[in-house]
């Protein structure tokens, strides 16, 4: 939502619910200026200028996506619904007029999501025929989120396009991590690392967290927000970010699959300083030296594994003989004396423990 006495606008960026605080610090640490947000469910909410709200996108590595709040309003009737969406200054945003429409309803009197969409797509042609939106020589259909909760509605429109855990074309593996998980984690394990380090992943998979490591502050170019019909007017400024680099010097990316080795391979085929094995995890590790290196994993499991899986376990123990460690389980499996952050990977609810 604007603000049109200084041009401030509400952004909510999202992230997987329960990572909520550590997107909150990353937004922190890179944009010290800003001071008015508030921490929600599945993300946290910002107000500030255009362009700093669209730099999230680019400069942020642990959010999926980022949407600009149009409306906000209780709403118990779709004549409303029409009326609110029909004032929404749609020309500003709609590339030849044409957007696609994203909707739910929960808890409200309007639980109708046909025609729901029906009151919003009625209430964006009476508006365009009135403000002609840009015509240019491309069609893009930008996603416009319709939400109405406990006769609550938000309309908001997506600035990021592809989510922003699709960094690259890599190659995936079975049960890859995203890559905003990743940064996410990772985030939270090399908080304290001041000095040069080596980070070393036992079972590394398709290569995601040795790619968020190496690629701590690259980013993407393509975005949603470029293609508003009023981007030129709202992105000449860049924003000041605040962005630290990783002391990091060399990966050790293993994992007992040849297969995902050679994915890991092609995936980091960009970076220098990596070294790639396929061994047994625990040869691996007790080849490590383990002075200044941080060992982070994601081992296999399942909804079939429990407190008592003595596999997991004897790989635990291997991990815990270096000083920072993290490691991503089931819920079920508790590691004592270890910090933790708890989500849901994949649908299972898990924990990342680490010690710092």
């Amino acid at each position: 939502m604007e603000d049109s006495t200084n041009n401030l606008q509400t952004f909510f960026v999202i992230i997987q619910p329960g990572l909520e605080e550590i997107l909150a610090s990353e937004i922190q640490q890179k944009y010290p200026a800003l001071n008015d947000y508030k921490i929600l469910t599945g993300g946290v909410e910002v107000v500030c200028t255009p362009e700093v709200g669209y730099s999230f996108n680019k400069y942020l590595k642990t959010p999926t996506r980022v949407l600009l709040r149009l409306k906000e309003f209780s709403c118990r009737d779709l004549p409303k619904l029409f009326q609110r969406t029909s004032k929404i200054p749609w020309n500003l945003y709609l590339v030849n007029g044409k957007c696609e429409l994203d909707v739910s309803c929960s808890g409200s009197l309007i639980n109708n999501e046909k025609r729901v969409q029906k009151a919003v797509e009625d209430g964006i042609e009476t508006y365009l025929k009135g403000y002609q939106p840009k015509q240019l020589d491309y069609n893009y259909a930008h996603r416009v989120f319709v939400r109405i909760h406990n006769d609550q509605c938000q309309i908001s429109m997506d600035t990021s396009g592809e989510a922003l855990y699709k960094r690259t074309n890599k190659k995936t593996g079975p049960a890859s991590l995203r890559e905003s998980i990743a940064g996410a984690l990772l985030r939270v394990l090399l908080q304290n690392q001041k000095t040069p380090f080596t980070l070393a992943d036992p079972m590394c998979g398709s290569g995601t967290f040795a790619g968020e490591a190496l690629g701590w502050n690259e980013y993407r170019n393509q975005y949603a927000y470029q293609k508003f019909a009023s981007v030129q007017k709202t992105t000449d400024k860049e924003p000041v970010v605040e962005v630290l680099s990783l002391p990091i010097e060399s990966v050790h990316c293993n994992d007992m699959d040849a297969t995902a080795v050679s994915i890991a391979k092609e995936n980091l085929s960009d970076y220098k300083n990596i070294e790639f094995s396929n061994l047994d995890m625990k040869d691996f590790l007790t080849k490590i030296d383990t002075t200044n290196t941080v060992v982070v994993c994601n081992p296999p499991y399942g909804k079939r594994l429990d407190s008592s899986n003595k596999e997991l376990q004897a790989w635990v123990e291997v991990i815990q003989r270096f000083k920072t460690w993290g490691v991503l389980v089931p819920k079920a499996f508790i590691i004592a004396n270890a910090s933790y952050v708890e989500f849901r990977n994949g649908g299972l609810p898990v924990r990342f423990y680490y010690k710092l």
